[in-house]
């Protein structure tokens, strides 16, 4: 929910690309940073990454990456969830 949240304020975001949640929510590059994730990475280089990643994040075109997360965020809206159900439901019966 945090991270929708944080799209749908219009955030620049900064996480590890897990398999779930984060990569649904950045886009790498364009509304935030992915930063490489293995649970096999040494600790010290994890946190290194993650704030060379948001340092990077402070200095680039912000106002680019917040439109793009407004622009994640509209697929999230009522009317669309609405429609989405609404239409699995009318497939299923």
């Amino acid at each position: 929910m945090t991270l929708m949240e944080a799209v749908g304020a219009g955030l620049a975001l900064v996480g590890f690309d897990a398999r779930y949640g984060n990569p649904t929510f950045i886009k790498d590059g364009e509304n935030g940073y992915l930063v490489p994730y293995s649970e096999t990475m040494d600790e010290d280089l994890l946190v290194s990454q993650m704030a060379d990643k948001i340092v990077f994040a402070l200095e680039s075109d912000l106002e680019s990456m917040h439109q793009v997360s407004y622009d994640l965020a509209k697929q999230y809206l009522k009317p669309v969830i609405l429609e989405a159900w609404r239409k699995l439901l009318i497939a299923i019966r």
